[in-house]
């Protein structure tokens, strides 16, 4: 009878290795106020609303408020070392482009970050970021270019910037034109969940 029972212990365990599904995994999300949950609640931001989408992924959101490309480049290593997650989303260069930083600058503080995610065997997802169309549009061309050049370059999955679908929408934004409202977030969790089962299920 014990050796029937380590038997079908066995079986199980050999079933539950083989139909985990292949996208479990530890996704990372390093973001600014777009992904921070900007006055609202943590619970009804984008990233917590994603994490019921994945029961089998375990979301870490270590978006801050106003942080730029060259911020969570030093907190990158940290982050990875401490959780060791399989995928890196990076959210970042929004606050760089409101400073009217280099469009050079932002492609070197990618590029560290996606190398610190490579050396610690963890793939990386690009988040497009556009800018509003008051910075000019030969700034903001160059700065949205980056996230191409760099996806293509690095052949990395590019995210399309999630706020454009529903900029215009009423209720979407809040007052200050830039942040998704409270209303938005199910809706931008829905699209990323989309957009990750798609990469994930390849």
């Amino acid at each position: 009878m014990r050796s029937t029972g380590r038997l079908i212990k066995h079986i199980l365990l050999i079933w539950f290795i083989t139909f985990i599904p292949a996208h479990a995994t530890t996704l990372l999300i390093l973001g600014d106020s777009l992904s921070a949950g900007h006055r609202m609640k943590i619970s009804q931001s984008w990233p917590e609303l994603l994490q019921s989408k994945f029961p089998t992924v375990t979301v870490i959101n270590a978006s801050s408020s106003g942080e730029t490309s060259s911020g969570g480049a030093r907190r990158l290593p940290a982050l990875l070392k401490r959780y060791q997650p399989n995928w890196c989303l990076i959210e970042l260069g929004g606050n760089d482009g409101l400073q009217g930083l280099p469009p050079t600058h932002l492609q070197q503080q990618l590029t560290t970050m996606i190398h610190y995610s490579q050396q610690a065997q963890c793939r990386v997802i690009l988040s497009e970021i556009k800018l509003p169309e008051n910075y000019g549009h030969r700034y903001n061309q160059a700065f949205t270019q980056v996230y191409h050049q760099l996806a293509t370059q690095f052949k990395i999955p590019l995210l399309p910037f999630f706020v454009e679908p529903i900029y215009q929408q009423p209720g979407m934004m809040q007052a200050d034109g830039i942040h998704p409202s409270i209303q938005a977030q199910p809706i931008i969790a829905n699209s990323i969940a989309k957009f990750l089962k798609k990469l994930w299920d390849n």
